[in-house]
């Protein structure tokens, strides 16, 4: 057990600053033949030398103060490859614009409950910017089309089944959508998830 403490403290100390990245400059090597102290695992101190051998390996030996001598023959690390950067965090979630579009007349008795809810829809209001409930057939008098703001999310909600949910970033793009949470709890979740 001291052979092996004392080996690994001999790599970490001479190899200390050896880098595993590759730099521009080479890290210099021991130098050769100059005494220095060297720390046992009894709580003593020996006098140690390096001795280079070829390619940059060589002896670490050491004397006790006993008398004793040790030595263990050490071999540089090899750099290795750049490492990956780190990718940044994920920007905090932000506004979302929440739309749900819905078929009044299909729209069951379980989901008009969760709808109504003024829990999620408080949260919705004060934090997001919601756009309401919308009818899947609203259309406006004066042109005959849906509202331009709107028309996006009633498109997008065509084919699936209603209501159809929708979370929208600050570019516009839809970072959730899916059918209505069966409890508003759920439906709260998943405002916080997306929208903090």
């Amino acid at each position: 057990m001291h052979r092996y403490l004392t080996k690994v403290f001999c790599l970490l100390t001479i190899f200390a600053g050896e880098s595993t990245v590759k730099s521009a400059t080479p890290t210099p090597a021991p130098a050769p033949s100059i005494s220095f102290p060297l720390p046992l695992t009894d709580g003593t101190t020996a006098t140690a030398q390096f001795l280079p051998t070829q390619e940059g390996a060589g002896w670490l030996v050491y004397a006790t103060n006993s008398g004793k001598l040790a030595s263990y023959y050490c071999t540089p690390t090899k750099p290795g490859p750049d490492p990956q950067p780190i990718p940044p965090p994920p920007p905090p979630p932000g506004k979302l614009t929440i739309a749900i579009v819905e078929n009044p007349a299909q729209t069951t008795q379980q989901q008009r409950t969760v709808l109504s809810d003024p829990n999620w829809r408080n949260l919705a209001k004060e934090k997001h910017d919601f756009l309401g409930i919308i009818p899947n057939d609203l259309i406006e008098k004066a042109t005959g089309q849906p509202p331009p703001r709107l028309a996006p999310f009633l498109e997008r909600a065509r084919g699936h089944n209603l209501p159809w949910i929708m979370f929208a970033d600050d570019q516009g793009f839809i970072v959730w959508e899916g059918q209505v949470p069966t409890t508003s709890t759920e439906l709260i979740n998943l405002i916080k998830k997306y929208g903090g």
